[in-house]
């Protein structure tokens, strides 16, 4: 009889099916192997499978998600139910703490939070995708004090924890971090730890802004220190993506992702390292 995986996904993120997530790749892969890979959503839903894999796109798994991961043998992420900066971050700066160094602005919730806005609603996830315009346009109106959303990839970054407003350390949205880059001259890098369970990819990349997106400039493969595995561990994390730099000799992590994205613009040596090479880790859940 045929593997069976069921992905489990949101019953408020219906277009997920449509955008750009890496589970969707694996999956062909794995229905080309002979795999069967069924879609079930909503905590409800009747589960049929040998192996569950939640992908649900939210910084804290739901509670009635969890008893469904609960109630499986044999579960992808089962542990990994809680991905928000105040948990995963090891470079939190607080107001007052005395820390002198250029600091960065996000939200506590994982990309911008607008994971979060859109299970809500569509009108939800559209007005959190405008927020951070309004705010660029109208800060006295729409200033960061009052931010739910960011955009992910222009997050505000200050010279000095002291230059940043009060309020901000105030918001229970957002969280202050110590900026940690890894630069070389006038180009930022970014190393991207991809794995699925005994398989991994790590990838460096580069660009000229302190946020170095994934599908961004690719300078190669890279060893993952043990740090960074230890991290993984720490989170709880079968399948998914870390990003982290090397700052001054040691690694340091700045995200993990439980649902990763594989965004069409990527290069294609680089979708085809990560399908080919972490495809084969759902095996090792059989």
């Amino acid at each position: 009889m045929a593997l069976r995986v069921a992905i489990l996904l949101h019953e408020r993120q219906r277009g997920i099916e449509r955008r750009g997530y890496r589970i969707w790749a694996l999956a062909r892969r794995w229905e080309e192997q002979g795999i069967r890979v069924d879609r079930v959503w909503g905590p409800r839903a009747r589960i049929d499978a040998d192996i569950l894999i939640p992908h649900i796109d939210l910084t804290v798994l739901p509670r009635e998600y969890g008893e469904v991961l609960d109630a499986h043998p044999r579960v992808v992420n089962r542990l990994a139910r809680d991905m928000s900066k105040r948990r995963i971050s090891r470079n939190l700066v607080r107001e007052g703490d005395g820390y002198e160094g250029p600091v960065i602005v996000k939200t506590d919730r994982n990309h911008g939070g607008l994971g979060e806005a859109g299970a809500r609603s569509w009108l939800h996830g559209t007005l959190a995708r405008l927020a951070p315009r309004l705010a660029r346009a109208a800060p006295g109106l729409f200033g960061l004090g009052r931010a739910r959303y960011l955009d992910p990839y222009r997050c505000p970054v200050f010279a000095s924890a002291r230059d940043v407003p009060a309020e901000v350390f105030r918001n229970a949205h957002l969280v202050v971090e110590r900026l940690m880059l890894e630069r070389e001259g006038a180009r930022c890098f970014v190393r991207y730890y991809s794995f699925f369970g005994d398989r991994h990819v790590c990838l460096r990349r580069s660009g000229t802004d302190p946020v170095v997106r994934f599908d961004s400039s690719l300078e190669g493969a890279v060893p993952i220190p043990d740090e960074i595995v230890a991290e993984r561990r720490r989170l709880g994390l079968d399948y998914g993506k870390l990003d982290f730099v090397m700052h001054d000799g040691a690694p340091v992590l700045l995200d993990a992702n439980p649902t990763p994205a594989l965004p069409r613009r990527v290069d294609p040596e680089s979708r085809r390292q990560l399908v080919e090479g972490l495809a084969d880790g759902i095996l090792g859940f059989a």
